[in-house]
Order: structure tokens, then C-alpha cells, then sequence
């Protein structure tokens, strides 16, 4: 890419995370300027992520912290049956969620037997499944999709393609996310962000993680003014450094 254009700062499109099990005793401040969504995981807590009541539990606390104007996405990480989401939507549809990421193994097949959901869906894990060619375009015709997910270093380039026009054609949106990658992969999926151009108002899954601090190098981020502030075309990453820490660390490269 080449130097970004300069400009007053703009509302941050990165996305927030934050465990359920600890919603209620570390909530989101209402004083992260800028911050527009945050995404809350469901399922990690003592009760195994079966419990729909303390699910919405967690939800309200959420939403009671960050107020009406942030949006919140939660994702379950198939934490629950299949036959839970229509209670699980029902309990989250009071606070305002944007969409739940794969609350149950096996729903994007699943979708089109469901029914009308009380709230949106996310599609991710599903989309690198090897039969999610085959059900993917009746899942996005259900209405009930409102994001797919895309973890380019999961799904490889040609899916990550296809599923993106796929969902297109559907008038579902994308969101590009990490899979907890190093500095290589964190810049590599902000390109593909870049390149896809995505939805403009819709808030990209590229907040930077914990795991970023083991690697001593800038990394671009996806915010405000430059996305990728570099002179030459790359990932605004020192080559050089990202390989040498790789090194230290015995990183496969």
C-alpha cells in the first residue's frame, strides 16, 4: 500500500473482546474514546457455555456498561446445542446484540430448519468446514446471516474469495479477523481487509490480542488515519525484524 492520507482521526473500526466470565467484574469502561463495537465470548465460563440465563446475564452487564451506542457481538464458539439457539437468541434479543458467532456446531447446514431467529447470526468455524460449499448459499438465503467471518490464514485465499462473493451476492456483509496470528499474519489479514474494502460503517475483528506483546515490532493498525503507513508496497512490517524475532522465538517462517 502506499502512504495513507492524512486527516483528522476517525472513530476507531477495530473491535474489543472481553470474556463473559468476567463481564461482571471487569466491564467495558465507557471511557475508550472511539471504541464502536465490542465482542463479548460466551461459553468460556465454569458452567461450560450451556447455561442460556447466564449468557444474557453477562450480555446485559455488557450492554449496561458500554451504554445504547456501542454495538455488541458475541460469539459461542459452538458452545451450545443446536437446539438451544432459539432460546439463547430469544434471551440475547432484549440487549440490543449485533449478531452471535456460531453459537452450535453444525448451524450453518442447520439454518434453513431453524425458523425465523430472534437474533442474527454470525458464520465462521462453518466456513472452513469441507461441506460448507454445499450449504453455504441456502444459509445466506435464510435472512437470518448477518456476517461471515473470515480468518485469511484459515481459510486460505481461493475460500476466502469465494465465500466473500458468495455473501455479496446474499447482501451479507464480511468481517476480517486474526486467528491470534504474530505480526506477519496480524498485517496480512489488515491487507486483506483493505484489499476487500468491506462494509465502510462496519467495524473490522483486528483490535491487536495479547499475543502481539512477544513480538518487540510495530505493527500496522487498523484505525485511525493510515491503515497501513508504509512508502512501498507490503505490509508496513521491518521485514528484517519480523524475521529475527521469528528467529527467537522458533517460529516457523
Amino acid at each position: 500500500m502506499g502512504r495513507g492520507r492524512q486527516g483528522p482521526p476517525r472513530r476507531r473500526r477495530g473491535c474489543l473482546w472481553a470474556r463473559w466470565s468476567t463481564a461482571r467484574r471487569r466491564p467495558a469502561p465507557r471511557s475508550r474514546a472511539r471504541v464502536t463495537t465490542v465482542k463479548l465470548k460466551l461459553g468460556v465460563a465454569a458452567t461450560g457455555g450451556q447455561d442460556v440465563a447466564a449468557a444474557a446475564g453477562a450480555v446485559a452487564a455488557v450492554r449496561a456498561a458500554v451504554g445504547p451506542d456501542v454495538a455488541i457481538r458475541a460469539d459461542a464458539n459452538r458452545a451450545f446445542g443446536l437446539g438451544d439457539v432459539p432460546a439463547l437468541l430469544a434471551a440475547l434479543a432484549p440487549h440490543d446484540v449485533a449478531y452471535v458467532e456460531e453459537p452450535a456446531a453444525g448451524l450453518g447446514a442447520a439454518l434453513p430448519a431453524l425458523g425465523r431467529l430472534a437474533v442474527p447470526v454470525a458464520l465462521d468455524e462453518s466456513l472452513a468446514e469441507p461441506d460448507a460449499p454445499r450449504w453455504l448459499d441456502d444459509a445466506l438465503a435464510t435472512g437470518a446471516v448477518a456476517a461471515v467471518v473470515l480468518k485469511p490464514t484459515v481459510l486460505g485465499p481461493a475460500r476466502l474469495l469465494a465465500v466473500t462473493a458468495r455473501a455479496a451476492a446474499a447482501g451479507v456483509g464480511a468481517v476480517v479477523t486474526h486467528a491470534l496470528e504474530g505480526a506477519i499474519g496480524t498485517a496480512a489479514a489488515i491487507e486483506v481487509a483493505l484489499a476487500l474494502g468491506g462494509d465502510r460503517g462496519r467495524a473490522a475483528g483486528l483490535d491487536r490480542h495479547p499475543g502481539l506483546a512477544a513480538w518487540p515490532l510495530p505493527i500496522p493498525t487498523l484505525g485511525e488515519r493510515a491503515l497501513v503507513d508504509a512508502p512501498r508496497v507490503g505490509l508496513g512490517l521491518d521485514v528484517d525484524a519480523a524475521l529475527a524475532c521469528a528467529r527467537r522465538h522458533e517460529v516457523t517462517t
